[in-house]
């Protein structure tokens, strides 16, 4: 039976934000934009050519006590952090700070994703990298604005800002959206 993606609630939005807060990647402040947040968690990451067909990214157990474990990713997805910071969070999450990596976790090619689990990894891993705050504040500055944004340019900043696929930045504008209608953050 194949997985039929669906939206998360605002509730489950919720959820995952506060979870996010929770996390241990709050509490250290690392944040996406961290060039050396894989060292700061203890894995090695390697850029490859060659993974298997559906594959984008992988966390990996790694041989030795240098390292927690191993994230391989795409080159090509190199430039864009979606795919490496969706193994970080599968490491957070699904395996534990300072735990060493003993099965594999992989990020399939967009439009690929197989499991409720892996959607809420997904979920996660935009808002670590488009954190709820700061999109919002954003939306705001655009709302106001006078005389009003370029919607594209706005959209484009954001991608540029973020390192993100315009359709990832605008998966985002629209979840912060919803949640801007809640009492967690205030319009």
């Amino acid at each position: 039976m194949r997985f039929v993606k669906k939206s998360f609630t605002v509730e489950e939005m919720e959820a995952m934000e506060h979870e996010l807060k929770a996390s241990i990647l709050h509490e250290l402040k690392l944040n996406a934009e961290d060039s050396q947040l894989s060292d700061k968690l203890g894995l090695k990451v390697e850029y490859v050519t060659e993974m298997e067909d559906d594959n984008e990214a992988e966390l990996l157990p790694i041989p030795g006590d240098s390292y927690y474990g191993l994230i391989r990713v795409r080159k090509e997805l190199e430039k864009y952090k979606f795919a490496y910071i969706h193994e970080v969070i599968h490491y957070i999450y699904d395996v534990g700070y300072k735990n060493k990596v003993n099965q594999c976790f992989s990020r399939k090619r967009k439009g690929k994703t197989e499991s409720p689990e892996e959607q809420r990894i997904n979920y996660k891993t935009a808002a670590y990298i488009m954190p709820l705050e700061q999109i919002a504040e954003e939306l705001r500055k655009y709302d106001h604005s006078s005389p009003k944004m370029d919607e594209l340019r706005f959209i484009h900043d954001l991608q540029t800002r973020y390192e993100q696929s315009e359709t990832a930045v605008i998966r985002r504008i629209r979840e912060v959206r919803k949640l801007m209608k809640t009492t967690l953050i205030i319009p």
